[in-house]
């Protein structure tokens, strides 16, 4: 895969392209794409690249085959020959409601996906421990613009966390993982023990350190 720093040619900003091979290392797909407008999944024919030349990016939204690839149904047309030398299979696009330009300055031009990874209302904030990455509050302030007061949180929470580990002279055990030994790498590893969903039924986090 090869991203584009510097805008390309008749392509949007974020564009990129790339190869899918088989097991035995042909080239079975070509990609092209923006992670900010659309991918698009390309099969060749006569497998000839030079196909590609003088293609751009509007080629491809103009003739691509819409496939949804959460269905079993959809994806088989991707198997189905073309009569032509080339096929091109709409695999992604960005939706109009996840568009850049419905959010404004404030949350970063985030995309709907991207802004409500970190989303937490007042009924989430119940089943959450307080050492969870979406309580950090200089993250919640720059996400929410204030970008001055979050470099003032992150270092006032940096520093307590360097303070409290050099003071502290126990081992920490993680609450929610079990180390144990893998079989496969011949290595200790962390298992998931499952005590969260527990702590979260009862709405009892108070066994865990405010990290922040």
């Amino acid at each position: 895969m090869t991203f584009f720093e510097e805008l390309k040619k008749g392509c949007p900003d974020g564009y990129f392209e790339g190869k899918i091979y088989n097991s035995s290392k042909e080239v079975v797909y070509y990609v092209r794409g923006s992670w900010k407008v659309a991918f698009y999944l390309i099969k060749i024919q006569s497998n000839d690249e030079k196909v590609l030349k003088g293609l751009d990016f509007k080629y491809f939204q103009g003739n691509a085959i819409k496939i949804n690839i959460n269905d079993s149904k959809s994806l088989k047309l991707i198997e189905i020959p073309s009569e032509n030398n080339i096929s091109i299979y709409e695999i992604w696009k960005i939706s109009d409601e996840e568009c850049f330009l419905n959010f404004n300055q404030d949350d970063y031009l985030l995309n709907k996906y991207a802004y409500n990874l970190n989303y937490i209302n007042e009924n989430l904030l119940n089943y959450l421990p307080i050492s969870d990455s979406r309580r950090r509050p200089d993250q919640r302030k720059l996400e929410d613009g204030f970008a001055e007061e979050a470099e003032i949180e992150k270092k006032r929470i940096d520093e307590n966390q360097r303070e409290a580990h050099k003071n502290s002279s126990e081992h920490y055990r993680p609450y929610y993982f079990d180390e144990v030994f893998d079989s496969f790498s011949k290595e200790n590893s962390f298992c998931f023990n499952g005590e969260y969903w527990s702590d979260r039924e009862k709405g009892d986090f108070s066994r865990i350190r405010n990290i922040f």
